[in-house]
């Protein structure tokens, strides 16, 4: 996926059933026990293989007396339960792989006993988990599943749900599929009467007696105000003509997927339908610009980007509650905050907006506890979604665009140019690629002293996307090694070290020059052999000649406000010197572990 835009978005509205008799609930709750029944039922014989769809449709039909719609969308249901759940398993599979490689690159560098095992133990349960994801995937077959949630079956085993109330959670729901040729749906039809404004649904129930057709009831629905237009705008009829009478027959233009779900006593009704979002042929990109949008943990950077590709204006819209907050309370502020940026958006009169592609990636969570919160708490999904769906709302045309890399070429390329802060700026990289500019080339200053390799084998070699990315990969592998360096000398990565390594080096002219005494530092280690007693002479006046055009930028530095830069420049000289060290870990550290920094500093004289 390189730019795609979108064409389609696929909306779910809540409604709910007003005036529900008791003896309608009678009949909902029976058909919704009936559904449930044959979807298990059909489950189990999908994955037997033994039978064939038409042997599990007659089956179905006669046991649980259901019409062939209903029967069709119990097996619609449960294949997709079994798909999902197959395609799934690569991915999980490689997920626990690269936990149990993290985990064990934390085990060596551990110290403590008591740590060491626990993380052995954690080794153990990951390893467990693949090999048995992995013995699925080699028998082509489908891991358990629990109707009804595995949270509220474990409930149940430790007796703080009774055996009633887990039979409920399991028979709460009916579904059926929509389709265009039979008015929307056949069995949960949603109509509209403009004499009274009111909507409603028609619930079809399949008749206990054989060969009798089955009863239908309509109840009025309440549908909120702002949903409406785009349910009418499906529910709009047309007349066709049937068989050699030309019979007219009224239908819907487009179906709508109808599942009624019981919760506390309430029926509430979620309706699915499919709208067609504005094409390209619709955008004022190039006249007017683009929006281009990157979502994070804590909130979304905005930038608005001209024609030409330059930046014409530029937001961070926060939301820290995202970070800790519940999942509906969360798809609750998402799109709060996204009506306050497409708002914002549309005094500047852009009619396009561009986010990254909603690929499927990988969480990669390890034993950090803080990571694992911010990445499992990160709503990528839904807020790509929520983006769309948006988009469709206002009227915009919605692009999805590669987003390799483009945080780094925004703080290396941009950051500093505009003002920006990270986010903004990896958002108007995105809003550039929105518009084809694609060729982020690497600055002179940085290219001079790098020894670019891909960070990965892209298949079309051809795409300029592909060979950028893949320099700015071979650039990211050199910064990151910076950081590998000083982890092998000091046994630990500090705080300002990781922030000296991806931002501040990156950010100013000055700065610039420090990184490339930095890697050329570590180029030329490699070259050279060191003997054990110390450097060689040839080496040490190389070094002196590059400390002194450090200081030389270091002069220029010390002029401006920004103090945190002196520091990582000092700090790139003394640890060109003697390690560095000190500057790193500040005073307060030495002063609470005296002992570490002398034993650190004894493993640093050969370096």
């Amino acid at each position: 996926m390189r730019r795609t835009v979108t064409e389609s978005v696929r909306l779910t509205f809540q409604g709910k059933l007003l005036e529900v008799a008791e003896e309608d609930r009678v009949k909902i709750d029976d058909l919704m026990r009936r559904l449930q029944s044959a979807k298990r039922t059909a489950f189990k014989r999908l994955l037997e293989v033994t039978s064939s769809e038409k042997e599990i449709r007659k089956e179905l039909s006669e046991k649980f007396i259901l019409n062939s719609k209903y029967v069709d969308s119990a097996i619609i249901d449960a294949k997709a339960i079994i798909d999902s759940q197959r395609e799934l398993l690569p991915y999980y599979i490689e997920n626990y792989e690269g936990k149990i490689r993290k985990s064990k690159k934390k085990l060596q560098k551990c110290r403590s006993e008591l740590k060491r095992k626990g993380i052995q133990a954690r080794i153990k349960k990951y390893e467990e988990k693949r090999d048995l994801l992995k013995q699925h995937l080699e028998n082509g077959a489908t891991p358990r599943v629990v109707f009804g949630r595995r949270g509220n079956f474990d409930l149940l085993i430790k007796g703080k749900i009774l055996g009633e109330e887990w039979r409920d959670l399991r028979t709460n729901q009916v579904y059926n599929k929509g389709e265009a040729y039979q008015k929307g749906n056949r069995n949960l039809r949603v109509t509209y009467e403009e004499k009274e404004k009111q909507f409603y649904l028609l619930i079809n129930y399949p008749s206990k007696v054989k060969g009798k057709r089955g009863r239908k009831k309509k109840y009025k629905l309440f549908v909120p105000e702002p949903f409406k237009p785009y349910i009418l705008s499906n529910l709009e009829t047309e007349k066709i003509t049937v068989g050699k009478q030309k019979k007219t027959r009224i239908v819907n233009k487009k179906p709508h997927t109808v599942r009624v779900i019981r919760n506390k006593g309430e029926y509430y009704v979620n309706i699915t339908v499919e709208l067609s979002c504005p094409d390209e042929t619709f955008s004022n990109a190039n006249k007017k610009g683009l929006m281009g949008l990157d979502v994070n943990v804590k909130g979304i950077g905005v930038a608005i980007v001209f024609p030409n590709g330059n930046l014409r204006v530029h937001r961070w819209f926060p939301c820290h509650e995202l970070f800790y907050t519940r999942s509906e309370k969360r798809s609750h502020l998402i799109g709060n905050l996204l009506v306050k940026v497409f708002r914002w958006a549309k005094k500047f009169g852009v009619n396009t907006v561009v986010s990254e592609g909603l690929d499927r990636f990988k969480k990669d969570n390890d034993t950090n506890a803080k990571y694992n919160r911010a990445t499992h708490n990160f709503c990528k999904e839904k807020m790509i979604k929520t983006i769309k769906s948006r988009a469709l709302k206002e009227n915009f045309v919605h692009i999805e665009v590669f987003p390799a890399y483009s945080s780094i070429i925004g703080a290396i390329k941009y950051q500093k140019m505009y003002g920006l802060n990270t986010h903004e700026a990896a958002a108007f990289v995105i809003g550039r690629r929105g518009l084809g500019f694609n060729n982020e080339k690497i600055p002179k200053e940085l290219s001079k002293s790098l020894k670019l390799k891909g960070r990965r084998q892209w298949k079309d070699d051809a795409d300029p996307l592909a060979s950028i990315c893949r320099q700015w990969g071979g650039l990211w592998k050199q910064v990151s090694k910076i950081k590998n360096l000083f982890f092998e000398t000091t046994r630990e990565i500090p705080m300002n070290l990781r922030w000296f390594c991806r931002h501040l080096l990156i950010k100013s002219g000055g700065a610039n020059s420090a990184l490339q005494l930095a890697l050329s530092y570590l180029n030329k280690k490699e070259e050279m052999e060191v003997e054990e007693t110390g450097l060689s002479s040839g080496f040490r006046s190389y070094l002196a000649d590059l400390t002194r055009s450090v200081l030389e930028n270091a002069e220029e530095l010390r002029e401006s406000r920004s103090t945190r830069r002196k520091q990582a420049l000092c700090a790139v000289v003394d640890f060109i010197n003697n390690g560095g060290l000190s500057s790193f870990e500040g005073q307060r550290y030495e002063e609470k572990h005296p002992q570490r920094i002398e034993t650190s500093k004894i493993a640093c004289r050969g370096f």
